[in-house]
């Protein structure tokens, strides 16, 4: 007997307005393609949706959340559609569809790929592979990929992957009332660290970027035992399993047998070094007499050459003695200097989440001036003595290179982390980019900050009704028949209730707006503070205007760019405002505001320059925000010529041999391109770099657009703009 569905109002009235808004389809029931819509991967589940909203970007699904709340329709989404509860669905709901949504964008360089919301585990697999790469996947090709990451997402490569959790770089997520998002490590970390694991509760992930890595030697297959040594066979397994490497995942489960009969199915997956491997897949067929057994190469990618020449071949190796040198380095570093904790990492976490301390400026110790000043006097004696020779004998030259040493160590002691810090704070020892060993020091973890105590000042919500009376007398003197109708049971130091905390504070709020909007000054230090007080004292929350800076770290989209002179530059410059920062937030105000202007302007101009963000990244959309980075570019005569120089490595080596040809044809000439037409990609880039050396050629990205329109042609762009609101981003675009 079937059920006769009625439409409702709020229904017929979200499905019209979608078909109006939205790039992809609109199904209701009653449509043709009802019934093959709502099709997923357990067929059991009978639910019956109002309408699926099967999207094509990220502004379908923007204007499908916001359709749900307009009238009132329960929301579900279906990325592949493949939970087993079928939650994917919900009776006369409205089903937000992703399968429209499968695009995949791999970086290979970056090790980083772009996925739609409605990508599969297979999208992911196949296009990595094209470039010998791999992810953090589940068992099954027709998992979304979104579902799984939000879940945990456990898979055969969860020993050296992790979780394909573990593995979120970012995403772009629709949230409740219909705004877009981006999430990261440094971009609303906190919906970053819930949407790893949290099950996809906070909005529709429309877009993620996940962490690739290297495809070794893989082997896989699938080997079935007979149902009657399944005791035996799991028995072995669990032993087996204790101990397996990383590198291998196994995956077991109960099967139907060709003759209908349940049978054991283990499907392992290797991805390390391939003698190792046959060994382990060995092992795994001596579970039991396998009725088949079908294991071999799954994936063979030579990453870099044919014979893999120069290069190491066995990277988990590798990384392991990496790992132990950096370990012992950072073991070291904690008995030398005393620090709570070291950890080793490959590369810097970014993530850490930790207040950061930096050294203050110290004075030497009696024994350490006398030494610094008995150096310093040889060095310049030495100087004197050899002022004029044009070659140092052999002994001097190493005495000058002593000296300049002994000096250097002892001017390092002028900065000192406090002690406190010491014993409560730690390090970090990494890879740096160049190969050798970097240290980061001074970050606390919460558990190791002070407890703070919550003093009260006076006029602060636990005051009593005494405490804001301004003519000298308590409550107990009288103020008239009002007071003498209070309740002698109500106690006369009871705190004031929440409702008139918030009501007075209000008040108080917009007093300040007002006071403040007419002091420029005064605004230029609130400025200053609220942005330092979140830069310098992580989580004091001490500031006062809702002013967020959000800094976006670099290093995660470009490799090596804390090592070049400008990020080296940047780092000198904020240590420095950093060593000047009070150690108590609450001096914070007073330290600004006694700054000179110059150099209070100095300080905000940081501050604000720290959230400078004009990274273009794929799946964004910001065209007027690129045009303002232009105008940003402009205003401060940004000449990248002296922060970056196009070569193999950061530019030509990236790019195709038409665009390494186009660009000596703009930087040098017509003729020297057409003399490097021929060559193959590897010495092309090499001449590219040696012929652009001597130039100021940079690519279009990292000019700076120069204002050559005369005031007529200034005000008919004011005219154009005023007409049309949106003629900046289409010309961004």
């Amino acid at each position: 007997m079937s059920v006769m569905r009625i439409h409702a109002p709020s229904e017929l009235t979200a499905t019209r307005e979608l078909r109006a808004m939205m790039q992809g389809r609109v199904v209701s029931r009653g449509d043709d393609d009802y019934a093959r819509t709502r099709q997923i991967w357990n067929g059991a589940v009978e639910k019956l949706p109002a309408l699926f909203a099967v999207c094509e970007t990220s502004a379908d699904v923007q204007a499908a959340v916001r359709a749900a709340r307009r009238h009132g329709l329960p929301l579900s989404v279906r990325g592949g559609g493949h939970d087993w509860a079928g939650r994917a669905l919900r009776d006369d709901g409205l089903v937000i569809d992703l399968t429209g949504m499968r695009d995949v964008a791999v970086d290979p360089r970056a090790l980083v790929a772009t996925l739609a919301g409605g990508a599969w585990a297979k999208d992911v697999a196949v296009a990595a592979g094209a470039h010998g790469l791999v992810a953090a996947l589940g068992n099954c090709g027709t998992v979304g990929m979104a579902g799984l990451t939000l879940g945990g997402g456990y898979g055969p490569l969860s020993g050296t992957c992790g979780l394909a959790a573990d593995n979120l770089l970012g995403a772009e997520i629709v949230l409740a009332d219909g705004r877009r998002v981006t999430t990261g490590p440094d971009v609303e970390p906190d919906l970053y660290w819930a949407l790893r694991g949290g099950g996809g509760n906070f909005g529709v992930v429309t877009s993620l970027r996940v962490r690739l890595r290297p495809a070794r030697n893989m082997l896989a297959g699938s080997i079935i035992y007979n149902w009657n040594e399944a005791g035996a066979v799991l028995r072995r397994y669990a032993a087996f399993a204790a101990t397996a490497p990383d590198e291998l995942g196994v995956a077991v489960g109960v099967m139907s047998g060709p003759d209908g009969e349940p049978v054991i199915m283990v499907v392992p997956l290797w991805n390390g070094e391939r003698r190792q491997g046959e060994r382990a897949m060995e092992d795994v067929q001596a579970f039991g007499t396998p009725q088949s057994a079908q294991v071999g190469p799954a994936i063979l990618r030579d990453l870099f050459t044919e014979d893999r020449g120069g290069y190491f071949e066995d990277v988990a190796l590798l990384d392991l003695l990496v790992t132990g040198k950096l370990g012992r380095a950072a073991d070291a570093l904690r008995e030398a200097e005393g620090w709570k904790w070291t950890k080793a990492h490959l590369d810097f976490p970014h993530a850490h989440g930790l207040r950061r301390t930096y050294p203050h400026p110290v004075e030497l110790s009696a024994e350490d001036q006398a030494a610094l000043d008995a150096a310093q006097s040889e060095f310049n004696s030495l100087t004197g003595q050899h002022e004029t020779a044009e070659e140092l004998p052999d002994d001097v030259d190493a005495r000058f290179g002593e000296l300049e040493a002994e000096i250097e160590r002892l001017e390092a002691k002028r900065q000192a982390y406090d002690p406190d810090y010491i014993v409560r704070g730690g390090a970090f020892v990494i890879l740096n980019h160049d190969g050798t060993v970097r240290v980061e020091r001074g970050f606390i973890r919460t558990e190791d900050e002070k407890p703070q105590p919550e003093t009260e000042p006076a006029g602060d919500a636990s005051e009593s009704a005494d405490a804001g009376r301004s003519d000298g007398r308590s409550a107990e003197d009288g103020d008239g028949d009002a007071d003498q109708s209070s309740s002698d049971e109500e106690e006369n130091d009871s705190p004031l209730s929440d409702i008139l905390v918030r009501d007075l504070t209000a008040h108080r709020t917009l007093g300040l707006r007002l006071n403040l909007s007419e002091q420029p000054e005064v605004a230029v230090v609130t400025v200053t503070h609220a942005l330092a007080a979140q830069i310098f004292y992580l989580g004091a929350e001490a500031h006062v205007v809702d002013i967020r800076p959000v800094n976006t770290v670099l290093a995660s989209h470009a490799d090596g760019i804390k090592d070049t002179p400008a990020g080296k530059a940047w780092a000198d410059r904020h240590a420095n405002w950093a060593r000047q920062m009070p150690r108590d937030v609450t001096n914070l105000w007073r330290f600004v505001s006694e700054l000179d202007h110059d150099s209070r302007m100095a300080l905000l101009a940081h501050c604000v320059g720290l959230t400078v963000n004009a990274v273009k990244l794929p799946w964004e959309r910001k065209p007027r925000a690129l045009a303002t980075a232009n105008q940003l570019a402009e205003a401060v005569s940004l000449d990248m010529t002296g922060y970056w120089r196009p070569t193999v490595r950061t530019y030509f080596g990236r790019i195709t041999k038409a665009r390494i040809l186009e660009a000596v044809r703009e930087g040098v000439s017509h003729e020297a391109a057409d003399r490097m037409a021929d060559m193959k990609k590897p010495d092309m880039a090499e001449a590219a770099e040696q012929l652009l050396a001597a130039t100021d050629w940079l690519p279009v990205l990292m000019r700076t657009p120069r204002a050559a329109q005369e005031p007529a042609e200034h005000q008919q762009a004011d005219a154009v703009t005023k007409t049309n609101p949106d003629a900046y981003s289409v010309a961004a675009e």
